[in-house]
Parts: structure tokens; sequence; C-alpha cells
């Protein structure tokens, strides 16, 4: 009888469930309405105005006006947060149209989104609408994805991300000062932007590298068309997060109507921690079926 010795990073990986996608949130709003939380198939969405979000079958709708709106909600249940492990990846997948996109802002980037741990928050989760736009923030940390949103871009890198650094702040998105800007890139003033009518898909994502690092990348696609930019935050980075805000600055800045189809968040494990896995089990197949001969 032979006895094959497997490499050590397979015997570290076997004891660990095979790596698979793990669905947070998966919501298409399908029942039409926008104030239910049952996760994974829909959570509850909250409006710092009420009248500025509406959900109908299959849509989840926007509006900005003359002021900054915000909309937000949790993947993660009350107490809990999606932690990520080295080689893990949280991911948000949001597909949406727009209407009335600005031909010219009067601000660079006039979208926010954020991701955060409101858990770390000195403040209750929301459970109703009307907030302030420029509160909620004490305590949370995560990173936030600042975009130029016009029918051309209006600035060169477009797509700023930023990690929440003064956390004693309440100022959650309405302002930049208390992020650390992390990178910016994805374009250059003059290149195409958003269009009416188009079906869009944003994938922002972070991928915990190390211990202490991650990787945020935001990219923004229709067809051929695509504005992608991963910065790196490698030191204190954030690892755990519940909550997905929005905050549009005012219509004259990016659009007059978000419509969303589709908010998918899920946790990935890195692909190639998928292929030294199925390697470890198949040097284990061969390894069992010679034991066996």
């Amino acid at each position: 009888m032979k006895t094959i010795l497997l490499p050590l990073w397979s015997a570290i990986l076997i004891p660990f469930a095979p790596g698979h996608a793990a669905t947070l949130l998966h919501d298409t709003w399908a029942d039409g309405s926008r104030a239910e939380q049952g996760l994974p198939a829909q959570s509850a969405w909250y409006a710092s105005s009420a009248s500025s979000l509406s959900a109908s079958a299959g849509s989840l709708v926007g509006t900005a006006t003359s002021s900054s709106r915000m909309w937000l909600t949790y993947f993660a249940d009350p107490g809990s947060v999606a932690s990520l492990g080295v080689g893990e990846t949280l991911k948000v997948s949001l597909d949406f149209t727009l209407q009335n996109v600005t031909a010219a802002p009067a601000t660079s980037r006039g979208m926010r989104i954020g991701l955060y741990n409101w858990s770390e928050s000195a403040l209750a989760r929301q459970a109703a609408d009307s907030f302030s736009t420029s509160g909620l923030g004490d305590q949370a940390t995560g990173y936030m994805l600042n975009m130029n949103v016009a029918q051309s871009f209006t600035t060169d890198n477009p797509i700023q991300v930023l990690e929440r650094t003064d956390v004693a702040n309440a100022n959650l998105m309405g302002s930049t000062s208390q992020y650390t800007t992390l990178g910016s890139g994805g374009g250059k003033t003059g290149d195409p932007g958003f269009a009416d009518g188009t079906p869009y898909t944003l994938e922002l994502s972070v991928m915990r590298t190390a211990a202490d690092s991650v990787d945020i990348t935001a990219d923004f696609s229709s067809g051929t068309w695509h504005a992608t930019y991963t910065a790196s935050d490698l030191a204190g980075a954030a690892t755990a997060f519940d909550t997905l805000a929005i905050r549009v600055n005012k219509s004259t800045d990016a659009a007059e109507t978000f419509s969303f189809s589709r908010c998918k968040v899920e946790v990935v494990p890195e692909p190639g921690v998928l292929l030294l896995l199925g390697a470890g089990l198949a040097a284990l197949k061969v390894s069992r079926n010679r034991r066996v001969r």
C-alpha cells in the first residue's frame, strides 16, 4: 500500500466547507414593496424623504430633487454582520436605469454609494423614513464610492473611493471630510458617461487580500461600456459590513430618477482559493483510491 502525502495547504483547506457564494440579499422588488425585512429574499429600504423612494412590482425608484436624498438598507439581521475572511469578497450588484441625466453637474461627483458596518455605530438602526442626509454616521466604519454622473464625464478620474476615518463624526455621507481618499480613476473628462433609459450594472466589491488590507472595486457597465477602478486599503482595513447606502446630491448634479431592478449582496471566495481547494480535494480522492487498492 502506497500513501501519498498531501501538501500542507490542502490539509489546511480541506477541513473547511467548499467555497461557495453566500447570498445575503437578492431583491428584485417582485412584491412591489420596500417595507419588509426578510433576508435573503428582500430587505427594507428607508429614505431621508419618504416621497423620494417608492416601490412597484419589479422596481425600486428613487427621485432626486433640488436637495440631497439618501436611501439605505441592511443586508444582515440586527446583531450580525458580513465579516470577510482572507480571500473572500463582499460583492454588491445593482441593476439600474436613469432618467434626465444632467449634462453639466455643478459638482464633480453627485452620487455616493457606501458600504458600512452599522453595528459599530452608536446609533440605532433606521426603522422608518425621514432622517438627515448629513447624520447617521457616529462610529460607522466602511467605504464610499463618490461618482461623477453626467452624460459625458465632466471630471478626470470620475470614480473616487474613500475610507471613512473620522468615525466619531455624525455625518455619514453628506461630506467627504470624514473620509480619507484611497484613490480615483475610471476615465477622463469627455469620456461617455450615462444615458437616459440605458440599463446599467454596478458591481461594488470589497475583497480582503490579507489580515489588514482590502481591495475596493467599482465597476459600472452596460454592454461594451465600462467605467472601472480599484483602490487598496493597506492598513486598518474595514472587513465587516451590514449596510448599503445611496446618497444623491441633487437632480442637477446627477440624474432625476434612479430605477433599480435588482440588488444582490453576496460573499464570494477568491477564485484562486477555489482552485486550491479543488486541487486539494482531488489529491485527497486520489490518495483514498490508492489506499483502497
